[in-house]
């Protein structure tokens, strides 16, 4: 019987590796915007970047080497990372657990809706997903091992915070744990300080970027979470919050989560608590204050669905239901053209920001034959991005955002004295007073199942002065 869940499990974790292959092959959606900042980023190595640290580019620039500087390039990472991952669930689970449990939480894992996006789209949650699984593994009874596996521990976790900023909230997580189970003495051993010093010597680039360039990043983090900004009880988002996440995990799985935290209470598991409720509360706290993305509490689910795989080792009708539930809600992300059926305004699907891109590039390629020194524009950097990545000679793009402070600011300006092909969303002006000098070229219609989802507009702009001014 164990061969047996060790043969479905490999079979289930190879098949949807498969599919998502076959899906990111037939190429039906664009990158989304942040993928090809990411990619972009990828061809300006540095220490760090203005939102996240240095880790996405870093494995961009393998993957793409290997694959090529196109859509599979990028998006083999997010494959490569979730396959791993469940790989080290799987076997973790089956030396804590047992095989059985072991297999659901990979058949559960596999149908969220959550590790499906996280296995296609490469963002920087794909390696903050690849560290954490690792250090959540690797710090099981850690209060037993030798100093050389602590400063290990602070290494991944390093690595993690590298990855995203919210590797942090592993360190948040263990420090409950060790509190809670009366293992406090650990926080001010030798053991512990060496894998805190671990972390913040790895995490170092981060903080040098930071320093030379005064502190940006961490303001953006800041400004993200609105500290100090609005009203401190805002009920607004809450709801925006819990329906993130019953949309994420899939509803029926999302009631299941937070009945097996209980149920990891019940029955001791404290780990499994530990290392993922505390998580999900404190975003759930800070909906209260600010919005929350609904992707910000992922790397929680790790010990979530481990934890809700034991709770349905023998709920077999509520397992099933679980995973129809959530085939569902993958149907319609994969078919995400069926949303525009049943949409009103065609633009809220959230799969817009996958489409258009590479026909927008088309558009923009032609007119850039008629001007054939110009360079590429925009006060956009998720335009920006994806005309890089899109445009048949990825050539370097530029950002002119004089109100927001994006990676490009940080980066080389665009050329002086030549003509520039300027894209704005819908029939947005050319910010500043440039707009003077420029030409409306063309206004592209993104059209899916007949409706118009987005509008670009494009400029050309002649360039009398040495640089775009206010």
């Amino acid at each position: 019987m164990e061969r047996r869940y060790i043969y479905l499990s490999w079979l289930v974790i190879l098949l949807f590796s498969l599919f998502r292959l076959l899906y990111i092959l037939s190429c039906s959606i664009d990158l989304c915007p942040d993928e090809a900042q990411y990619w972009n980023w990828s061809r300006h190595l540095s220490i760090s970047y203005y939102t996240k640290g240095p880790l996405i580019a870093y494995f961009l620039k393998i993957t793409t080497a290997v694959f090529g500087n196109n859509v599979l390039g990028v998006r083999s990472l997010a494959l490569i990372i979730s396959t791993i991952s469940y790989i080290a669930i799987f076997y973790f689970t089956k030396k804590i657990f047992d095989t059985k449990i072991a297999f659901i939480a990979v058949v559960i894992g596999e149908f969220l809706p959550i590790s499906n996006a996280g296995a296609i789209i490469s963002h920087v949650d794909a390696p903050l997903l690849l560290l954490w699984t690792f250090s959540f593994i690797y710090a099981y009874k850690m209060e037993n091992k030798k100093t050389v596996s602590w400063i290990f521990l602070g290494v991944l976790i390093g690595l993690g915070f590298l990855a995203k900023y919210s590797m942090y909230l592993f360190l948040f997580s263990f420090v409950l744990y060790l509190l809670f189970t009366k293992k406090g003495k650990i926080i001010v051993s030798n053991r512990f300080i060496l894998m805190l010093l671990a972390i913040i010597i790895v995490s170092m680039p981060v903080f040098i970027w930071s320093f030379e360039h005064n502190f940006a990043n961490f303001s953006h983090l800041f400004h993200l979470t609105k500290i100090g900004e609005g009203e401190w009880l805002s009920f607004s988002s809450l709801g925006d919050y819990i329906g993130g996440q019953a949309g994420v995990l899939s509803p029926v799985f999302f009631i299941v989560y937070i009945i097996s935290m209980f149920f990891c209470l019940k029955k001791k598991l404290y780990y499994l608590f530990f290392f993922s409720f505390p998580v999900f509360l404190l975003f759930l706290i800070v909906s209260i204050h600010t919005s929350v993305y609904a992707n910000w509490p992922g790397c929680s689910y790790v010990a979530g669905i481990i934890a809700a795989a034991l709770y349905l080792k023998n709920k077999k009708k509520l397992l099933i239901l679980c995973i129809v539930v959530a085939f569902l809600f993958n149907f319609f992300a994969y078919g995400n053209n069926f949303l525009y059926i049943f949409l009103k305004n065609p633009k809220q699907n959230p799969a817009n920001r996958l489409k258009g891109w590479s026909e927008l590039a088309h558009e923009v390629d032609n007119i850039r034959k008629k001007y054939p020194q110009s360079f590429v524009i925009s006060d956009n950097y998720k335009i920006s991005s994806e005309m890089a990545f899109y445009l048949k000679d990825q050539p370097q793009t530029f950002v002119f955002s004089p109100d927001k402070i994006t990676q490009y600011t940080f980066w080389e300006k665009h050329p002086e004295g030549k003509l520039a092909i300027f894209i704005t969303y819908d029939d947005d002006k050319v910010p500043g007073n440039f707009e003077k000098t420029c030409t409306e070229e063309k206004t592209v219609n993104i059209i899916k199942m007949n409706k118009t989802i987005r509008t670009f507009t494009i400029w050309s702009c002649k360039v009398d002065k040495k640089r775009f001014v206010l």
